[in-house]
């Protein structure tokens, strides 16, 4: 988001989970609180769109850790 490096992600989620924008600018430094603002305007109005988006990106995150499991399965349950 911006130029804070914060995936647009975890603002949503932030947002779905009750965090106002006051307290996820609080949570993520990096960001302004007018990123945040600008994040949660588009999502509002375009919300099965960013949804299907951030599905998408769920997908892609969990084809990756199973990649690695059967690569390297020692990696991820090291944590």
């Amino acid at each position: 988001m911006g130029n804070s490096r914060v995936l647009l992600e975890l603002v949503i989620r932030a947002f779905q989970d009750g965090a106002s924008p006051e307290s996820i600018v609080q949570r993520y430094s990096t960001m302004s609180l007018s990123d945040v603002y600008s994040a949660i305007g588009y999502y509002i109005p375009h919300q099965e769109s960013v949804e299907a988006y951030l599905n998408y990106r769920e997908q892609l995150a969990d084809s990756v850790r199973q990649r690695l499991l059967g690569i390297q399965p020692d990696i991820i349950h090291s944590r």
